[in-house]
């Protein structure tokens, strides 16, 4: 199999993990809104307890679709399998020559 090829395939596996936990992580987007707008949702004055709920579930829900949306980008990158992709996973070997005597040490 040639070179381009495996790094194909491995770029390929690897978004289809980024998008497997994508997909993983948006399961437990209808919990942290649902939590949220209960606290978002209650009549004023709220107490300090309610208040740090509120600001808990709100920072929870915003790194939840940050992380999502950082998942779906890698996503992109591997499946698309740049040029860079190729030389991150694969380096360029330096001094490659092949011995016929692996005893010349």
């Amino acid at each position: 199999m040639p070179r381009r090829e495996i790094v194909v395939l491995i770029s390929r596996a690897l978004a289809c993990i980024q998008l497997m936990s994508a997909l993983l992580d948006a399961t437990y987007l209808p919990d942290r809104i649902l939590a949220f707008l209960h606290y978002a949702n209650l009549p004023e004055p709220i107490s300090d307890s309610q208040h740090f709920f509120k600001m808990q579930d709100e920072l929870g829900v915003l790194t939840l679709v940050l992380r999502i949306g950082i998942l779906l980008t890698a996503f992109l990158i591997f499946w698309n399998c740049g040029p860079w992709i190729e030389r991150t996973l694969f380096p360029p070997r330096i001094g490659t020559e092949s011995r016929t005597d692996p005893s010349a040490d």
